[in-house]
């Protein structure tokens, strides 16, 4: 799996800026939804649970998230979610995905809240985190290309990602 993901990688920066010319409109949530299903497939031999938090969106029955993205909006998910349940220690993992609308100078977007129930990530590496080859120590486990690339995939779209403390310090 882990030579899969390397592969696909290094397909992905090596096509990264035909990739972006193909931004379009995706329906977010069947994506995310997708994702969701074929995480619990793929890592059953972890205890994990995923709740989606939709409160925030509308009253429709039915949620529809249009955003300008293209195919790689899975990679995004799924490296988000392979994080949060490689990097977790606890016998349950737990993850919330709380989604939500924003607004920023004038625009509308949709905001995608990742939240687990791991030890967190340390103010000092909060940024390095997203920087290319930046994880070198191999007991943390990843290659460190996953998030670089999630990074960059997001700002192609014109998006942001961050890490904050769920709980202070």
């Amino acid at each position: 799996k882990r030579g899969a993901r390397l592969v696909s990688n290094v397909r992905i920066l090596s096509e990264f800026e035909t990739i972006e010319s193909t931004i379009k409109d995706i329906e977010a949530f069947r994506v995310l939804n997708e994702t969701i299903r074929s995480i619990c497939e793929n890592y059953q031999e972890h205890s994990v649970k995923i709740h989606l938090e939709t409160s925030q969106l509308n009253s429709d029955s039915e949620v529809k998230l249009n955003v300008k993205a293209n195919e790689l909006l899975v990679d995004i998910f799924e490296n988000l979610f392979i994080n949060a349940i490689n990097h977790n220690e606890n016998s349950i993992v737990e993850i919330l995905v709380n989604l939500s609308k924003e607004k920023k100078d004038g625009k509308k977007f949709f905001k995608f809240e990742f939240k687990d129930n791991g030890i967190g990530i340390s103010d000092d590496r909060k940024e390095k985190i997203f920087l290319r080859g930046y994880n070198k120590d191999k007991r943390v486990g990843g290659m460190g290309l996953g998030l670089s690339l999630v990074r960059n995939i997001i700002e192609s779209y014109n998006g942001q990602i961050w890490f904050e403390d769920k709980i202070k310090g």
